[in-house]
């Protein structure tokens, strides 16, 4: 898929963003570059007049074209990737027939997103809905979900920030991050430094034997103290069997005093990797 862009003097748009929506609607169209093989392409222009800015988002793809057009005011508050965003899903929507659920919102995080438009509109549940529904194009579902899982852990947030300030109450107060660094393969959309071999995956019984006696070992050293959250991440960490997941539960459990824990995260990005059984053992710890 080639990506072209004009007007877009100081990188504003850059590629990685391009490539990152081109991926939700063209995944088996993953080469990318103004040099990339086949007919495909994303055509980007910017055209800066004055105040007022001109944006077009023209895609080729297997011989159907499709292009939409906006102009908006630069003043504060304007976003190009926000625009360019909701034109490139408006015309790809309409040459695939698809309508990817979280809208222009890509890579991970969308409780941020969803934060950040709470916040700037004075925590008006109606508006935020609105503006991720209506700008950021999320489903409706997806938008309340985005919202409530921000206010769930702004809330606790706001209660490991009680227990700071309250030392008297929860002396010695720490948060335990556990890492899982395996993959069942590497994600297309993947962004980060990883690597995958199925060599790696047969490391996994001799690391969680390490693991579980490290989480031993560290809670000897914070003996007396109250752990206030657990985040288990990766990595997969339901890339683990049964077996290697109770074991890392149960060393949190036996070595750590968790009677004040307020939040217990595990990431859990693959569906492939997720099952009742699993879900099971994450919810009884």
């Amino acid at each position: 898929m080639r990506i072209i862009t004009e007007g877009n003097k100081k990188n504003e748009v850059q590629e990685f963003y391009i490539q990152a929506f081109s991926l939700l609607f063209f995944p088996e169209d993953n080469i990318f570059g103004i040099n990339a093989a086949g007919e495909n392409y994303i055509k980007i222009i910017i055209n800066k007049n004055q105040d007022i800015i001109e944006i077009s988002v023209n895609i080729c793809y297997n011989k159907k074209t499709g292009e939409k057009y906006s102009e908006f005011t630069d003043e504060p508050g304007g976003d190009y990737l926000v625009e360019i965003g909701g034109l490139f899903y408006e015309t790809a929507a309409n040459l695939t027939g698809m309508s990817p659920p979280w809208g222009i919102h890509t890579g991970i995080r969308p409780a941020k997103t969803a934060g950040a438009v709470f916040e700037n509109n004075n925590c008006s549940e109606d508006k935020t809905l609105d503006i991720l529904r209506r700008v950021y194009l999320m489903h409706e579902d997806k938008a309340e979900l985005a919202l409530e899982t921000y206010k769930n852990g702004k809330a606790a947030v706001n209660r490991v920030i009680d227990n700071i300030d309250n030392q008297e109450k929860s002396p010695g107060s720490f948060s335990l991050y556990i890492s899982a660094p395996f993959c069942p393969s590497r994600c297309k959309y993947c962004s980060f430094v990883s690597f995958s071999s199925p060599k790696l995956l047969k490391l996994i019984p001799d690391y969680i034997e390490k693991l579980a006696l490290e989480l031993k070992l560290t809670g000897e050293i914070m003996r007396g103290k109250n752990l206030a959250s657990v985040y288990i991440g990766g990595g997969t960490p339901t890339v683990l069997d049964r077996k290697s997941l109770e074991i890392i539960l149960k060393a949190v459990e036996d070595n750590f005093n968790g009677e004040k824990i307020i939040e217990y995260t595990v990431e859990c990005g693959r569906p492939d990797t997720i099952t009742e059984e699993k879900l099971g053992i994450l919810k009884s710890y």
